[in-house]
């Protein structure tokens, strides 16, 4: 008989922390117990401006960050959430601005933990903070969305409309500096269907799942999701090549296929798509690129639920 041995390999090389917690989303730092910084990540330094080696062996209490709560008013000392939780080594969060190194504010989300040792004593507190910048811009388009008319009501995508206009400005940029751009088509499989035996609520819970899934997989400040009709979604890929266009196509269909609605007293409610996609050519207008890609569409649907096909080979 085989005897498994577990072996425990003891870590003595800490440096590959780092480069994990340099590459997260959100900005890290550590303070010791006298509010020296003695950690600064990466993002840190892109959110604020301010590099590590000009904070390193700084006191967070030294002003330079010169947070501000959502009022405007500034965090005195005392008031500093890093400073509270070494005070009372307590968990906190909120959000805040800080002070750029160029001046200007930052929108941002905060959490501070207390870090303690194997004895439970305080040793110091990590904040992490998040760039809401981005969000806010995102909220701010919406809203101008909605005021123009070109947002979806139910999705809370772009509509019809702003697909247009947004192919216009594709087609010029592939006119005047050859940058491509690719596009998809994606059909909810049985949407009628399901608005039938379930009903609009359903039926628009669906359609918001669907949106959600493929919003959060795309590059939003670059690429384009909108609401075509009743049951169909394109996207606008700008600066990409029929390559990654198969491979988007597939793996937004794989996500949404995951994915279920839950329903009260009924079976989950697993949804799929039928993804047609194209690129653009020189010779094409809005009308052709898409009426090839609703044609692929009709063929692949015809084959079935839950299929994926792209027009391929007829580029220059």
């Amino acid at each position: 008989m085989y005897q498994i041995r577990q072996h425990k390999q003891e870590i003595t090389d800490y440096s590959w922390y780092q480069s994990i917690i340099d590459n997260l989303f959100d900005g890290v730092y550590y303070v010791d117990l006298d509010q020296r910084i003695l950690f600064w990540n990466q993002r840190a330094e892109e959110i604020t401006g301010y590099s590590r080696d000009e904070v390193l062996g700084k006191k967070c209490a030294d002003g330079f960050l010169n947070y501000l709560d959502e009022q405007g008013h500034e965090i005195s000392s005392h008031r500093c959430p890093v400073t509270a939780t070494l005070h009372d080594g307590q968990k906190r969060d909120g959000e805040f601005y800080l002070n750029h190194k160029q001046g200007y504010r930052v929108p941002i989300s905060l959490r501070v933990l207390p870090i303690h040792d194997e004895r439970g004593n305080l040793l110091g507190a990590v904040e992490l903070f998040l760039d809401r910048s981005q969000l806010n811009r995102d909220r701010e388009t919406l809203s101008q969305l909605k005021e123009k008319t070109l947002m979806d009501s139910v999705t809370e995508v772009g509509n019809f409309r702003l697909t247009r206009l947004n192919l216009q400005h594709r087609f010029e940029e592939l006119h005047d500096y050859q940058i491509k751009f690719g596009l998809l088509v994606l059909k909810i499989d049985k949407l009628a269907e399901i608005e039938q035996h379930y009903g609009l609520a359903i039926r628009d819970q669906v359609l918001l799942m669907v949106s959600q899934a493929l919003g959060n997989s795309i590059r939003r400040s670059v690429d384009l999701l909108t609401r075509w009709n009743e049951d169909e979604f394109i996207i606008l890929f700008p600066n990409i090549n029929e390559r990654v266009l198969k491979m988007l196509a597939g793996r937004l269909s794989s996500l949404v296929k995951d994915t279920s609605l839950i329903l009260e007293q009924a079976a989950p409610l697993h949804i799929t798509l039928s993804v047609s996609g194209t690129m653009a050519q020189n010779n094409d207008s809005a009308h052709t690129l898409l009426e090839r890609a609703h044609q692929t569409l009709a063929a692949c649907q015809a084959l079935g639920d839950n299929r994926v096909s792209i027009v391929t080979g007829i580029y220059e």
